[in-house]
């Protein structure tokens, strides 16, 4: 398995990694949005910054660099996230680590997702853009996290049961003629409105319809459609489905669905020629561990 490659003009999501820790765990990747923090028509931000607090690094006088005042430096950075209870406030938290340092952590509404995929074998990374700024009162850092918000991090429905390859996370499209899947919809919306789904995507005639674990839930419109037909068509050839991320909100009165997926002109040409994105199958959490200390969850992860 490898990762999904992101337009990075687009919002990113979760896909697995193609290599592997020691330990043999699959690792979730995203790819790092822009670092403006523009809407896009999905209403996502592009950046998640919210309650992260940094611990920047000391300056390296060892190598003779004093630094001037107003000088800035910007890193990318891979990084780890590892759901641990030993945040400052005694409360359970996920750090944000890189090269094994904690350098900041996420708000406590990414923990429950994260502890998901770390139950279900495999170790959530990200990437990041730190800044930092020499002051003369020290360093200001600020990091940049390529991370959708908690409630759509990870799918709530498993991967399909036949060959596939996921289509990278883009701007939203509308699905048409869901309220005739009101029924099915229903039942997967989260009671907090909004959730993410993984979807199928099918051509039945001149149309497009998206299926979600085999049943139909709506269809693109015909001009829309055409513009996915050669991806399909792509991987028909391969023996795959075409999977994409599709994003439900809604109500006990009406939901939405917006496909989550790029146009064929828009497939970058490493997910076009490269092996298959798929994504692992994800355990339900009924319980979180408490009391681990973190080199415990590390040797867990790695």
């Amino acid at each position: 398995m490898r990762a999904g490659i992101a337009d990075p003009e687009r919002m990113p999501s979760i896909a697995v990694h193609r290599s592997r820790s020691p330990g043999g765990a699959p690792h979730l990747d995203s790819d790092l949005p822009p670092s403006q923090g523009a809407r896009r028509p999905d209403r996502f931000p592009t950046t998640a910054t919210s309650g992260l607090r940094l611990r920047p690094r000391r300056p390296d006088r060892s190598r003779g660099r004093s630094g001037g005042s107003g000088e800035v430096s910007e890193h990318a950075l891979s990084l780890d996230l590892v759901p641990e209870p030993d945040h400052p406030s005694g409360a359970p938290a996920v750090s944000v680590r890189a090269d094994g340092r904690v350098i900041g952590y996420l708000p406590d509404s990414y923990r429950s997702a994260l502890d998901r995929v770390v139950a279900s074998g495999a170790a959530p990374t990200t990437r990041g853009r730190l800044r930092v700024e020499r002051t003369k009162t020290g360093l200001r850092a600020t990091l940049r996290l390529a991370l959708v918000p908690p409630e759509v991090l990870v799918p709530a429905n498993d991967p399909p049961e036949e060959p596939y390859s996921l289509l990278p996370w883009a701007r939203g499209v509308q699905v048409l003629r869901k309220d005739e899947h009101f029924v099915r919809l229903a039942g997967v919306v989260p009671p907090d409105g909004r959730g993410l789904l993984l979807v199928t995507l099918h051509l039945v005639g001149a149309r497009v319809e998206g299926r979600l674990d085999g049943s139909r839930v709506g269809e693109l419109s015909a001009p829309m459609s055409e513009q996915f037909v050669p991806t399909l068509r792509h991987l028909s050839g391969l023996r795959l489905l075409a999977a994409a991320y599709c994003v439900v909100t809604g109500s006990p009165l009406k939901a939405e669905l917006t496909l989550q997926a790029p146009k064929a002109a828009e497939l970058p040409a490493g997910w076009v020629d490269g092996a298959p994105v798929t994504l692992p199958r994800l355990v339900a959490v009924v319980a979180v561990l408490v009391g681990l200390s973190s080199w415990i969850v590390d040797a867990l992860l790695n």
